[in-house]
């Protein structure tokens, strides 16, 4: 779920995935495939097996400092 501030909540705003079944009992593997592909039809870029060397907050935004890659 995400939150936009000063917003009241919706349930727009939940990404869970649809339910046949009274119950669910989820993989964590399978809900993080779900999140992933969720996020990457919203425009986001996976990198997989990289070391995340250092996360930095600044007023512009986050700057994660990748190993032997670029920071985004």
């Amino acid at each position: 779920a995400w939150h936009q501030e000063n917003a009241p909540s919706s349930p727009d705003h939940l990404v869970a995935p649809p339910l046949k079944v009274p119950e669910a009992h989820l993989f964590r593997q399978d809900i993080d495939y779900f999140a992933l592909m969720i996020a990457l039809k919203h425009g986001a870029e996976s990198r997989q097996n990289i070391k995340i060397e250092s996360i930095s907050l600044n007023d512009d935004g986050v700057e994660v400092a990748l190993s032997n890659a670029a920071p985004v």
